[in-house]
């Protein structure tokens, strides 16, 4: 991370910041009544002005097993009271499942969009270091928030 002093404070995230950030949250286990999973594996990337998630899964569903990969994005919000970023809106982008013809396919993949979406709506992105910032984390509102390849940069006004 990076940071630039004036009347307002920028940060530069990089991808590999928010890579090493996340990865200890994993692997993560979701629970439902007929289905259950781990999600595996996070590689994060940058694209269309938000972050993307690429997980590997292996569960079951029904007591069928199932094994795959997801990938979901969604834009960054900062959340002041957390000092930290979260994805919101997200949006399942790719589903794959290791065996084409697995039955409930539909359904298997609807437990696990609830399952990312709760991930992503519970879990940090990137939490900043308050000892970076000489004020408060909540009391800082962000200005704006651009991404491009391989990180994002933020600006907050003071």
């Amino acid at each position: 991370m990076q940071m630039a002093c004036g009347t307002s404070k920028e940060i530069t995230v990089q991808r590999l910041d928010i890579q090493n950030a996340l990865a200890p949250s994993f692997p993560v286990e979701k629970d439902a009544v007929v289905a259950k999973a781990q999600l595996k594996s996070p590689e994060v990337y940058f694209q269309n002005g938000g972050l993307g998630v690429k997980l590997h899964y292996a569960g079951r569903y029904m007591k069928r097993v199932a094994e795959g990969q997801i990938e979901f994005r969604g834009p960054l919000v900062y959340k002041p009271d957390q000092g930290a970023f979260f994805m919101e809106k997200v949006e399942v982008v790719e589903f794959k499942v290791n065996r084409e013809n697995h039955a409930n396919k539909s359904a298997l993949q609807a437990i696990l969009e609830h399952f990312v979406t709760e991930f992503a709506a519970e879990t940090p992105m990137y939490r900043l270091d308050q000892k970076e910032f000489a004020t408060n984390l909540s009391k800082l509102l962000v200005k704006s928030l651009r991404t491009w390849r391989n990180g994002m940069i933020v600006t907050f006004a003071n």
